[in-house]
């Protein structure tokens, strides 16, 4: 109701979402640059902080797409661009966990491992996915009706 009743609370949850989506998928392109060898002068230590606000990214993307699919649940859940975003919004959520807690484990100063790049990569397709996904969900949004 609230989101319905004015002009102003769907644009404001639109950009929240934008906010937390581009700090959440814009540190996890620095984190996958530095795994994949740029600015390895910098530590994977000094990026502790910035992962710490990609993850409040994460939760307010999260609390603002919940606020969003209240608005039309039945018609998102029937959307297949929307089905596809959510499984990668989760593989993703999972993959940069995953590559953090790997660059986390490392020796100071060692170049990333092979199979660490590869999921730094992984972490960037999925990422792209999501994004890419996301914005089909209002082209399609009518097409399964």
């Amino acid at each position: 109701l609230w989101a319905r009743g004015s002009d102003w609370p769907y644009p404001i949850l639109l950009c929240l979402h934008a906010v937390g989506m581009a700090t959440l998928v814009g540190i996890a392109i620095v984190v996958a640059l530095r795994t994949f060898g740029a600015a390895s002068g910098i530590p994977v230590a000094a990026l502790e902080r910035p992962m710490r606000l990609a993850w409040a990214g994460f939760l307010v993307n999260a609390a603002s797409g919940v606020l969003l699919f209240t608005l039309d649940g039945p018609a998102y859940m029937q959307n297949a661009a929307f089905l596809i975003k959510m499984g990668l919004v989760f593989a993703g959520g999972l993959c940069l966990f995953a590559l953090w807690r790997t660059l986390r484990a490392q020796p100071v100063d060692a170049p990333a491992p092979g199979g660490t790049r590869v999921l730094a990569a992984i972490t960037l397709a999925i990422w792209a996915g999501a994004i890419i996904s996301g914005r089909l969900i209002a082209y399609v949004m009518d097409a399964g009706r």
